[in-house]
C-alpha cells in the first residue's frame, strides 16, 4: 500500500516538472515572465543589507507564477467542457500566467529609486534590462542600481513651538525620545514613525482631537556636505485640537441593540456603579462589577488612547460581544485649553452556548494512528460575570500499523474534561499579572480518561488543576498551574499488570498520584516581513512533583512502604522529580517563495527521592511524524540502546516491548527548507535529529544512562522530502524519510545505515499540519 501511494505521488511530481512545456500556447509577441535580480554598482559605497532586501521586495511585486501554474491554466482555457476535469484542475492548480511587460518593469524601476532616494541615496539612478530566452519563449529583468555618493544624513533638528499652551509644552517634554537623531542617515520612514510617536503621546495626555496631519518638517540640504537640517512645527489646527480632555461620565450599554430591531427581551436596568459610571443593562445576565473591573478609564482621568483601546481590547477578550465601541462626545465648552468628554460605551452579546464537534485522526504518544471524536459543549457567561464553561467528551481507537508486534494490538479510550474560566485572578494574595491589553484568567480544570490496551491492560487517569493564564503582551504568554494533582491506575484482564508485562516499565505504570506544579512561557511573535532573517520562537515549560509531600513525610516522620521503600498516599506512591523543556524554533526567508525552519528541543527530568522513573504521561520519546519522522514513535533510545534487544523472556522474539524507549534527557532538532510550489502545493526537504537518554542507570536498558562524551555518537540522524497541501485552514502533510545513522551499533558494526538503504526502508508519515 505504501509503495503504492508513494509511486502515485512521485507521479504527480513527475507531471508537474514536465508541465514546464508550455512554449506552444505563448502567442509570438509575448515573453513568459520568469523573475527578477538587482545588480548594484556603487564603487566604495555600501548599501545597506535591510535596504537591499526591502528593494528585492519590491523587484518582486510582481511575481513569476509557476510554470506548471500557467501550464494547468492554459489547460483550462482550451478546454471544451465548462465543468470537466481540466476547468477544475486550472482552478484548483493553475493561475494566470505573468508576461513580460516593459511599462510594468520601468515602475518597477522607479519605486526601487524612489525607495533609494527615501532612504537618503538622493543621486542614486536605476535602470532595467530585459534578459530574454527565444528557446523558451521567457524573459527576465535586471535592474541595475547606481550609486556614487554617501546617504545624506541628518545635522540639526529642532522644535519651533511656544511653550505657553499644554499641548507645545507636551511635545517639548519628550523631544528628547525623538526617532530622529542627529548623524543618523535620513530615512522617509523616520518621520512617519516620528508623526506617530508624537501623535501617541498626545493622544494618550488628553489630546483626543489631535491627528499627526498637524505635525509638519522643513528639511535644509544647502549645507552641501550631504547633512540635513529639520525643522519641526505645527501648523494652523482648529481649536479643539489644542485642548486637553478628561472624561466627564461613562454609560456602559452590555445589552445594546445593534441591529437596531430593539429585538432585546432582557429587563434593562439603569444603576450607578460608581460616581459617574452608569450602567443600562440586565444585570442578571451580565453583572455591573465584571464590567466595571474590566473598564480602564474613571471619571476625572485625562482622556487616553491607550486605556481606550485597552478597555476595547478587554471588554473584546471577555468573550460575550460580538460588537464593542465607545464613543467620545465633548462637552459645550468655551475654555481654549480644557474640555470634558461623555463617554458611551455600546457593546452586543454573543450567543452564550454552544456544542461543537471534532473528527481527526491523531497519533497518540506510542505512534498508534487512529480516529478520535470530541464533542465540546461551551457556556460563556456561566455566572453572569462571563465565566467561560467547556465540558468535552471525548472517545478514540488507535491502531499502530506496520512494524513488529508488542503484544498490544490496539488502543482505546474515553473521557471528559471540564474547564471553568474566571476573568481575574483568584488568589490567597492580590496580585495583577498581565497588562492593561489583557485580561488574566483563573483556570479550574478536572477529568477523567480511561485507555484500554487491547486485548486485555488498562489505565484510568485522573487529574485536576487550578491555575492562572495572561499575557504580557501580544507576543508573550504565561500559564502557571501551581496545583495540578492526577492519579494513575493500571489494570489488566488477568492478574498480571501492564508493569509485570513488560519490567522496565513497571514503575512508569504502577498506580501513583502526581501531585505537582508547571509553569509555561511562551514566546511568539509575528513574522516582520520586512526583516530578512524572519522569526523566532521559545517555549519554556518547567514542572515539578511531589517535593513538598516528600518533605513533609520526612518533617512529621512517615513512614514508607517496606516493600517499595516509598511514602505512600491512601495506599499508592506519589512520583518525585522536575522536568523542564525548552523548544526553540527559527524561521529565515531564503526567497519569496523559500524559507528554512529550524527547530530545537531540549528536555531535563529527574526522578528522584520518591521516585526512579517518570510517570508515562511525563516521560521524553522521539520519532514519529512530528519528530525524527524517519524512525517509528519511541522506537529510538534511551542512548545506545538496542530495541532488538527488547524482548520478553518465554514470549516470540517479535513481541518488543510496549513503549520502552522513553527517557528522562531529550535532544532533538530539525532543519526544514520548505518551497511554495503552487498557492496550495508545498514541497519540503528535511534533516532531523535526536535521542533520549535515563538521568538513572536501569540493568534492563543497557546504554540508556546519559554520558556526555557519548552524546554525539548516540545521535539518531533521519532525512527525507515532504509534500503539503495547504489551504490554510488544513494542512495535509505527506513525508517519506530514511534512516541515516542510527544510536546503538547493528550487527554490521557500522552506524551509518544511509549506506546500505534499500526501499523498504522509506517511512511514509501521513500527518495533519506542519511538524513544527
Amino acid at each position: 500500500m505504501m509503495n503504492k501511494l508513494f509511486f502515485n505521488i512521485s507521479l504527480i511530481l513527475l507531471l508537474a516538472l514536465n508541465s514546464c512545456r508550455i512554449t506552444k500556447y505563448i502567442e509570438e509577441d509575448k515573453a513568459f515572465y520568469t523573475g527578477a535580480t538587482i545588480e548594484y554598482h556603487t564603487d566604495t559605497v555600501g548599501v545597506d543589507g535591510d535596504l537591499k532586501y526591502a528593494l528585492l521586495e519590491v523587484a518582486e511585486t510582481t511575481a513569476p507564477n509557476s510554470k506548471s501554474g500557467a501550464w494547468y491554466y492554459y489547460r483550462g482555457e482550451k478546454a471544451k467542457h465548462p465543468k470537466g476535469m481540466k476547468k477544475w484542475m486550472a482552478k484548483t492548480f493553475g493561475s494566470k500566467p505573468v508576461y513580460y511587460d516593459e511599462n510594468v518593469m520601468q515602475k518597477t524601476a522607479d519605486l526601487i529609486q524612489n525607495n533609494l532616494n527615501n532612504n537618503g541615496y538622493f543621486d542614486a539612478k536605476v535602470y532595467h534590462k530585459k534578459k530574454s530566452d527565444k528557446a523558451t519563449k521567457s524573459a527576465s529583468v535586471k535592474y541595475e542600481v547606481y550609486v556614487k555618493k554617501t546617504p545624506y544624513r541628518l545635522d540639526s533638528i529642532s522644535w519651533e513651538l511656544e511653550s505657553d499652551i499644554p499641548l507645545n509644552q507636551k511635545v517639548l517634554a519628550i523631544k528628547d525620545q525623538s526617532e530622529l537623531v542627529g548623524g543618523e542617515r535620513y530615512s522617509l520612514d523616520n518621520f512617519r514613525e516620528e508623526r506617530i510617536r508624537i501623535n501617541n503621546a498626545l493622544k494618550d495626555s488628553g489630546f483626543y482631537f489631535f491627528s499627526s496631519n498637524y505635525l509638519m518638517f522643513d528639511l535644509d540640504s544647502a549645507n552641501g556636505d550631504n547633512t540635513i537640517d529639520v525643522k519641526a512645527y505645527f501648523k494652523e489646527m482648529p481649536q479643539k485640537t489644542k485642548r486637553l480632555y478628561t472624561i466627564d461620565s461613562v454609560l456602559l450599554q452590555p445589552d445594546f441593540d445593534l441591529d437596531g430591531l430593539n429585538a432585546s427581551k432582557r429587563k434593562q436596568k439603569i444603576i450607578e456603579i460608581d460616581s459617574g459610571i452608569i450602567y443600562k443593562g440586565d444585570p442578571v445576565n451580565l453583572k455591573p462589577k465584571i464590567l466595571e473591573q474590566t473598564l480602564q478609564t474613571r471619571t476625572g482621568d485625562i482622556y487616553s488612547r491607550h486605556k481606550h483601546q485597552a478597555s476595547l481590547r478587554q471588554f473584546s477578550g471577555l468573550g460575550v460581544f460580538k460588537y464593542v465601541n465607545m464613543e467620545f462626545t465633548p462637552k459645550p465648552t468655551d475654555d481654549p485649553n480644557y474640555g470634558k468628554l461623555d463617554v458611551n460605551a455600546k457593546m452586543s452579546q454573543v450567543t452564550l452556548h454552544a456544542i461543537s464537534t471534532e473528527l481527526a485522526m491523531s497519533t497518540w504518544s506510542t505512534g498508534y494512528s487512529g480516529p478520535e471524536l470530541d464533542i465540546t459543549w461551551k457556556n460563556r457567561n456561566t455566572f453572569g460575570g462571563a465565566e467561560r464553561l467547556s465540558i468535552t467528551g471525548f472517545t478514540g481507537i488507535q491502531k499502530q500499523f506496520g512494524g513488529k508486534g508488542n503484544g498490544i494490538d490496539a488502543i482505546a479510550w474515553y473521557g471528559i474534561d471540564a474547564k471553568l474560566s474566571i476573568p481575574r485572578v483568584i488568589a490567597p494574595i492580590e496580585v495583577h499579572p498581565g497588562s492593561d491589553f489583557y485580561i488574566p484568567y483563573t483556570n479550574f480544570g478536572v477529568g477523567f480518561k480511561r485507555y484500554h490496551f487491547l486485548p486485555k491492560y488498562t489505565l484510568n487517569y485522573f487529574n485536576t488543576s487550578y491555575g492562572f493564564e495572561w499575557r504580557t503582551n501580544e507576543n508573550i504568554k504565561h500559564t502557571l498551574n501551581p496545583v495540578a494533582i492526577s492519579f494513575q491506575a493500571t489494570g489488566s484482564t488477568d492478574s498480571t499488570t501492564i508493569g509485570q508485562a513488560f519490567p522496565s516499565l513497571e514503575e512508569t505504570f504502577r498506580d501513583q498520584f502526581i501531585l505537582g506544579s508547571n509553569y509555561t512561557f511562551e514566546y511568539a511573535p509575528t513574522w516582520d516581513k520586512k526583516k530578512s532573517w524572519g522569526s523566532f520562537y521559545y517555549k519554556g515549560d518547567i514542572a515539578i512533583s511531589g517535593n513538598l509531600w516528600y518533605a513533609a513525610m520526612q518533617a512529621f516522620g512517615g513512614e514508607k512502604n517496606p516493600t517499595t521503600g516509598q511514602y505512600e498516599i491512601f495506599g499508592s506512591p506519589f512520583s518525585q522529580y522536575v522536568r523542564f523543556t525548552n523548544d526553540f524554533r527559527f524561521f529565515f526567508r531564503t526567497s519569496k517563495k523559500g524559507s528554512l525552519a529550524n527547530r530545537l528541543v531540549i528536555g531535563y527530568s529527574k526522578p528522584w527521592g520518591n521516585s526512579t522513573a517518570l510517570p508515562f504521561v511525563q516521560q521524553y520519546f522521539v520519532g514519529g511524524p512530528n519528530s525524527i519522522r524517519a524512525f517509528k514513535t519511541r522506537t529510538l533510545g534511551p542512548g545506545s540502546y538496542d530495541p532488538s534487544q527488547n524482548t520478553n523472556p518465554g514470549e516470540d522474539s517479535q513481541d518488543i516491548g510496549f513503549g520502552e524507549q522513553a527517557g528522562d534527557l531529550k535532544l532533538e532538532g530539525s532543519v526544514e527548507y520548505r518551497y511554495d510550489l503552487h498557492q496550495y502545493l508545498k514541497l519540503a526537504a528535511f534533516v532531523d535529529y535526536g535521542n533520549v537518554w535515563l538521568s538513572n542507570k536501569n540493568d534492563d536498558l543497557p546504554g540508556g544512562e546519559f554520558k556526555l562524551e557519548n552524546m554525539f555518537n548516540e545521535m539518531a540522524i533521519g532525512a527525507g522530502i515532504g509534500l503539503r497541501v495547504d489551504v490554510q485552514f488544513f494542512v495535509l502533510r505527506f513525508d517519506f524519510a530514511v534512516p541515516v545513522k542510527v544510536p546503538y551499533v547493528p550487527e554490521d558494526g557500522d552506524q551509518w545505515v544511509i549506506k546500505n538503504t534499500k526501499f523498504n526502508d522509506i517511512v511514509f508519515n501521513l500527518a495533519i499540519g506542519y511538524p513544527f
